[in-house]
């Protein structure tokens, strides 16, 4: 056996295997054996098909599977013994391997394309990071406005025969054929239309405009049971609302009961002690978040100022061409995508190397999932999830194979937020302090922003795909 490398650039090589007789014949003789005690052939005892009846029968297929998992293997030991470090996996090479007659060929030869990691310059990008920790400042009317919703998440809902103003409204919105079962609450509503929905009782019908009452799809689709954006973003004009229960939230009273329902059985003895840990579960929230964000910040910075000496961008187009789901027509999308990726989890691999950092341990994760949950939860109102309750949600997700592709997702950020932990003295970060409604609306602006710069990427792909085909269209012309 011989392996080979044959390196054309820094990021690009070839890798040829050579095989000769000396390396699978034991291999396919003792494979053949096997296949003839086997065997249960028409004219011969079962385990007594001579040697060569099977290697007339089965011969060849038996060559090719061998010397093709000998190849693969000897490539697989080859890259982890030169720790040969790679982009994507290796791509077998038609155009470079001989063509091979399984029936008379001895000696086998073999090539595959490979990608080499570049040398990322990251002390130079990192120097010219500038990122921006923002604090969360938590007030009284924060901790107020949360302990009301936790009042009426815990309250009381009886069912009623009238409605007022405040009242929830479940029931079927109609219009012709069509029908939707959904709820809404009246005072959430444009002032202007609330008296419509006023003092109206179970079984009753009401008549209204429905982009008067619900102005966006937005709205539309948390009223709407199950309705998919599609199926509702055209509906207009007249709609009709019938009435099938009517329910009022009756917010609990602060006392004991709200305080043990929120936070556990005996965890706050006043409203006093309540309140600060109402304070301290708010602010873990916004930690989370802000800690997300500056993570999120690094990296994003990090990759827009590095510089990439050269990449092996030909190599990783035919790569990602292997993979199921991308095709000519959406390739260049996706290769700018995973070159980001790609970018990225090479440079923060390096650096991490040579700040000796390891990879985070399976405690890390589970930590990082229960912040996950924790924050899933506290949206919902929900605040005294037991350590056991939380472990077996977390079981239960690592066990769910639809998973691990967040599984692989939390385990990258927290390796970008070791790394910034580990460097963060050598960055330039200014600390902010913000409200909570000053950081809530930065998020939405944020969020609004990426998603416009989403949508002109792809409409930039768009633009791309026709100038390619125009060109190519004056080629052939």
């Amino acid at each position: 056996m011989e392996v080979t490398l044959d390196k054309k650039n820094n990021v690009n090589a070839l890798i040829t295997i050579k095989l000769d007789e000396t390396d699978y014949g034991t291999k396919v003789k003792k494979t053949l054996k096997e296949y003839a005690q086997k065997a249960q052939l028409k004219g011969f005892r079962p385990g007594k098909v001579p040697i060569g009846h099977i290697k007339r029968m089965y011969g060849k297929s038996v060559l090719a599977q061998e010397v093709s998992e000998l190849a693969n293997e000897s490539l697989k030991n080859y890259l982890e013994e030169e720790k040969l470090r790679l982009v994507a996996n290796p791509l077998f090479s038609e155009t470079e391997s001989p063509e091979v007659d399984w029936d008379t060929q001895k000696k086998f030869s073999f090539v595959y394309e490979v990608g080499l990691e570049p040398e990322m310059d990251y002390e130079t990008a990192f120097s010219k990071i500038q990122l921006t920790k923002r604090e969360i400042e938590i007030s009284e009317e924060d901790v107020n406005e949360y302990i009301e919703n936790l009042r009426k998440f815990y309250g009381e809902r009886p069912e009623l025969e009238e409605s007022e103003a405040g009242d929830n409204l479940i029931g079927t919105f109609r219009q012709g054929d069509f029908s939707n079962a959904g709820s809404f609450q009246i005072n959430e509503l444009p002032e202007s239309e609330q008296a419509k929905f006023i003092g109206v009782k179970k079984e009753e019908t009401v008549s209204f405009d429905l982009r008067s009452v619900f102005s966006t799809n937005e709205k539309l689709l948390e009223c709407f049971r199950d309705a998919k954006l599609d199926s509702i973003k055209d509906l207009e004009g007249e709609f009709t609302f019938d009435v099938h229960n009517i329910n009022r939230t009756v917010p609990a009273e602060i006392g004991q009961k709200l305080f043990d329902s929120v936070l556990g059985e005996g965890k706050a003895k006043d409203e006093e002690s309540f309140r600060e840990a109402v304070r301290a579960i708010i602010q873990k929230y916004y930690d989370i978040q802000t800690g997300d964000l500056l993570t999120a910040d690094f990296q994003t910075e990090a990759t827009q100022v590095l510089e990439v000496p050269e990449f092996p961008d030909d190599f990783l187009r035919r790569w990602l061409l292997t993979n199921e789901g991308v095709n000519e027509g959406n390739l260049e999308e996706n290769f700018k995508m995973f070159r980001k990726s790609i970018l990225w989890e090479i440079t923060r691999n390096q650096a991490s190397e040579a700040q000796e950092l390891a990879n985070p341990s399976q405690e890390d994760l589970v930590a990082q999932l229960k912040k996950r949950f924790f924050m899933q939860y506290y949206q919902m109102n929900i605040l005294n999830m037991s350590d056991e309750i939380m472990d077996m949600f977390v079981q239960q997700f690592f066990q769910n194979s639809e998973n691990q592709g967040q599984v692989m997702a939390e385990m990258n950020t927290l390796s970008t937020t070791q790394l910034l932990t580990k460097i963060k003295d050598t960055i330039q970060i200014e600390t902010v302090k913000m409200t909570r409604e000053e950081f809530e609306q930065f998020s939405k602006e944020q969020w609004e922003r990426i998603q416009a710069e989403q949508a002109a990427e792809k409409v930039q792909n768009v633009t791309g795909v026709i100038e390619d085909t125009e060109a190519e269209e004056i080629v052939e012309a």
